[in-house]
């Protein structure tokens, strides 16, 4: 009989319980996220027609903490000054209680913007236009539960 059978043997014959536990590979921090695209994920400034300005990518990253209760989004665009003709592309990013300071790009050169938010926001709204003229807005409901 080998040594670890003896010692299971003998702790049954004397009334020990042995107790296993797995221990996990990693621990939970709790937080899970959701990537949505903007509605839509692309658009221009004017809304048709020649564009002046364009989104060319937008995501949202939803996130929440079910351990301690809390919630986050982190809003990614790139856009461009598509058409350098001296009036600027213009970016604004809102939920219901913050409004990010307007970005402007004038130089036909793609450019990332990135914004996150603390708190549990129920929409995210994207707002381009060019020289403050045109002004195209979406506005993204957030996922269920987030």
């Amino acid at each position: 009989m080998g040594v670890a059978r003896r010692i299971i043997a003998a702790a049954l014959l004397s009334g020990v319980a042995l107790v296993a536990t797995a221990t996990p590979a990693f621990a939970d921090n709790g937080d899970r996220t959701v990537t949505t695209n903007c509605t839509p994920a692309t658009w221009q400034s004017p809304a048709t027609g020649a564009a002046h300005a364009r989104i060319t990518s937008c995501k949202i990253l939803w996130g929440k903490n079910i351990i301690d209760g809390s919630y986050w989004q982190t809003v990614t665009v790139v856009w461009v000054d598509s058409m350098t003709d001296g009036d600027c592309a213009d970016l604004i990013v809102s939920n219901p209680v913050q409004t990010s300071p307007e970005q402007q790009e004038c130089s036909g050169v793609p450019k990332t913007y990135k914004v996150s938010y603390t708190q549990r926001d129920a929409w995210i709204k994207v707002d381009l236009s060019h020289g403050l003229k045109d002004r195209v807005a979406h506005t993204t409901t957030a996922p269920s539960g987030y």
